[in-house]
């Protein structure tokens, strides 16, 4: 008998090494009926993300919600490789310039301008957001952004993926694996 209950307890030790588990607690109990049949002990990597800016069309807001896109921006987290995409009439343009254009709506020199964004022929512009720190957009019609059309956002690290060389652990491995050790007891 303590020979068995020794094997059990190395059998214990060898299954939660082998699942990466340090807190006996930390293993499942029971499956839910819908769960699928690895449990992963990773979480998927973060892919870069395409932003539709106001998630639609770059306009005017309505009235009095001058806001508007910076509301939209602050639900938002932006990264390091993700992408922002306007999506406007043909042909026209919005721009990337400095804190000072952006506040003042004023972009007429180009050294507030950081960026004249033309729409192709579909009328998108997309940006790259290749480093971190504060991108600021305005429409160049004055009278537009006063009236919301300018948006900035904060754009940070992409965040890391986990560190982990832990395997996925199999239930279809670790039951049978079990009551082989238990049948050689018993």
């Amino acid at each position: 008998m303590a020979k068995f209950v020794m094997m059990s307890m190395v059998f214990t030790v060898v299954l939660l090494k082998s699942a990466a588990i340090t807190n006996p607690t930390e293993f499942p109990k029971t499956l839910p009926l819908d769960s699928p049949k690895t449990l992963p002990l990773d979480s998927p990597k973060t892919l870069p993300t395409e932003h539709m800016v106001g998630d639609g069309t770059w306009d005017v807001p309505k009235e009095g919600d001058t806001d508007f896109y910076k509301n939209w921006a602050d639900n938002k987290k932006f990264f390091v490789g993700d992408k922002l995409t306007f999506k406007f009439a043909p042909y026209s343009h919005v721009k990337r310039v400095t804190e000072a254009a952006y506040e003042t709506c004023h972009a007429l020199n180009s050294l507030n301008t950081i960026e004249d964004l033309i729409t192709d022929g579909n009328g998108l512009v997309n940006v790259n957001l290749y480093s971190t720190g504060v991108y600021y957009f305005i429409s160049p019609v004055y009278d537009n952004c006063i009236r919301g059309l300018r948006l900035y956002i904060s754009v940070s690290p992409p965040p890391s993926p986990p560190v982990s060389s832990s395997p996925v652990v199999s239930v279809g491995v670790l039951v049978p694996m079990m009551a082989v050790v238990l049948g050689f007891f018993f």
